[in-house]
């Protein structure tokens, strides 16, 4: 999951210089979503027509679906002023956002973010992140409102993993994958028509064409159905803990592919935020952990 989660951003960097965000989006959901709708059709016919059937689990998917759309929507069009490697980096500040979250619905993890272990973790983050924008030097202003754009997304990106969770308990992954991702394709549509230009795949290379439709499958397919699978086998948590590593991978990616690569000092402040949200993932866990077990003494 943490290597298929490094991809796309990679993919959606490299095929920026031959899409706008919108259509590029449009064609590799559209490809993801036909995708998930083989499988689903397979494997879980019943429960996708159980699904559907359901009202009240297609008005959540279609309020997880708008908060989704502009999530990536942001995200995106960050990716397209900003190295990828570095927007990878700046979307871990979800881990945070995701665990203060937590606390704030979860009145039985409050005890977590009065802990020393939180408080000191969320230095390193705050400080890696500021480290890491910084890093470059003088900021362009391409670059600043592309950072701004990523963080953004990443804080809606928090808001769907935890709506997610819930949209879980009823309903499977992959019927929930396919729903979201074929909603996802129809709100770039709209978007592509408006700002994008959908017949630009008419005028690209068939190569960059097939390319842009196997990006969708196997980068969509990863940030969304590999991601919602593992919220509902392990959890939110533990999922972008082991997202954690994915900035490693999109660099490696991003290097080999574009020669992209960030400056030293934004690869030490980098290590500096995946190590602060790693101490935090780790405090809530232990703190959680022992509140059960003290919990369950008589």
């Amino acid at each position: 999951m943490a290597v298929g989660n490094a991809l796309p951003s990679v993919f959606i960097k490299y095929l920026s210089s031959h899409f706008d965000p919108f259509t590029q989006s449009f064609y590799r959901f559209l490809a993801a979503g036909v995708f998930f709708l083989i499988i689903a059709f397979i494997f879980f016919r019943t429960e996708l027509k159980e699904t559907c059937a359901d009202r009240r689990s297609i008005f959540f998917i279609i309020l997880l679906t708008l908060v989704n759309l502009g999530s990536v929507v942001l995200w995106v069009t960050g990716i397209y002023l900003v190295p990828a490697t570095l927007a990878e980096l700046l979307s871990k500040l979800q881990v945070i956002i995701i665990v203060v979250f937590s606390y704030l619905l979860f009145r039985d993890e409050q005890e977590v973010i009065r802990s020393r272990s939180f408080f000191a973790a969320s230095i390193l983050c705050i400080a890696g992140v500021a480290g890491v924008i910084l890093g470059k030097g003088a900021p362009v202003t391409g670059y600043s409102k592309g950072v701004v754009l990523v963080i953004l997304g990443s804080f809606l990106s928090s808001i769907y993993a935890l709506l997610a969770k819930k949209a879980l308990n009823r309903t499977h992954p992959v019927v929930l994958s396919t729903l979201n991702v074929l909603l996802m394709s129809a709100g770039f549509l709209l978007l592509g028509l408006f700002w994008g230009d959908p017949g630009s795949i008419t005028r690209a290379a068939p190569g960059i064409t097939v390319f842009m439709l196997f990006s969708g499958v196997i980068g969509v397919g990863s940030g969304v159905g590999l991601y919602l699978l593992n919220i509902r086998s392990a959890g939110v948590v533990v999922t972008n803990m082991v997202l954690l590593v994915t900035p490693l991978f999109t660099a490696i990616f991003a290097f080999l592919s574009m020669g992209e690569k960030l400056t030293p000092w934004q690869m030490v402040w980098g290590a500096v935020l995946v190590t602060g949200c790693y101490i935090l993932i780790k405090s809530q866990r232990v703190i959680v952990k022992d509140s059960f077990q003290k919990s369950k003494c008589p």
